[in-house]
């Protein structure tokens, strides 16, 4: 087992980073360096720390995760790249392993299975997820499927992969929440652990672990990070204070 595995997370949704953050700390051995929320920020974070591997969203500002990629894996060797994003495009997925990425994994991911990448880009293996290998064996097997996805391989995907949040049925769904579930909800968006959470409100982590699913549920994603990713997207956290 590593004494420590120095993480730089790269992602422009702020919460989804600093969620990410809080659970991947929880892991004695890791340690995260720096929060990117743009490539070029990527790159100015990489010249100042010793960092073992990089969690390199795709759609960023500025510099997109693609062309950072192109641009550190010849200048930092030693450096371990998982592409963590929303995309599951096959051609995109073969394109950063070519590219020299170590590994692909899309946000639906659990965290657990984020920490499992990790180590096993750090003892030299490559880590797919079961969507991104599902994804490449059809791109290998169907090569030109959306092969114009990128017009002359410029990454809009913020415009071509944005989708319109309907505002009112996110409320709607607010309201479902009980008053213990907004609280719980309203520390999860503050960057609050389980075990953080479990300490402040006197609960059990099991039953902080219970109302998170609940919440989950209720609003209709599919894991911790999607919730922060739409938090962030609708302002979630003043939604929470309106609700009835």
């Amino acid at each position: 087992m590593y004494n420590q595995i120095n993480i730089l997370i790269a992602d422009d949704h702020s919460l989804v980073a600093k969620l990410l953050k809080a659970n991947l700390i929880d892991e004695k051995s890791f340690n995260v360096v720096g929060l990117a929320k743009d490539g070029a920020q990527v790159i100015e974070l990489l010249k100042k720390n010793d960092v073992n591997v990089l969690l390199l969203d795709i759609d960023m500002p500025k510099v997109d995760g693609i062309k950072v990629l192109n641009e550190v894996k010849d200048l930092y060797p030693g450096l371990k790249i998982i592409m963590l994003t929303n995309h599951t495009e096959g051609f995109l997925i073969k394109k950063a392993l070519e590219l020299g990425a170590n590994g692909f994994i899309t946000k639906f991911a659990e965290c657990d299975e984020v920490k499992e990448a990790i180590f096993k880009v750090m003892e030299g293996e490559s880590y797919l997820c079961n969507t991104s290998f599902q994804s490449l064996v059809k791109k290998i097997k169907f090569p030109k499927a959306n092969q114009d996805y990128y017009e002359d391989d410029d990454l809009n995907a913020n415009e071509k992969q944005k989708k319109n949040v309907d505002k009112n049925t996110l409320i709607l769904k607010l309201q479902l929440l009980s008053d213990r579930e907004k609280e719980i909800l309203d520390l999860i968006i503050k960057e609050n652990t389980t075990k953080t959470i479990s300490e402040k409100l006197y609960l059990s982590t099991r039953t902080v672990e219970t109302h998170r699913k609940n919440i989950i549920q209720k609003l209709g994603v599919k894991n911790s990070l999607s919730l922060m990713k739409l938090a962030d997207e609708i302002k979630i956290v003043e939604k929470l204070h309106s609700v009835e």
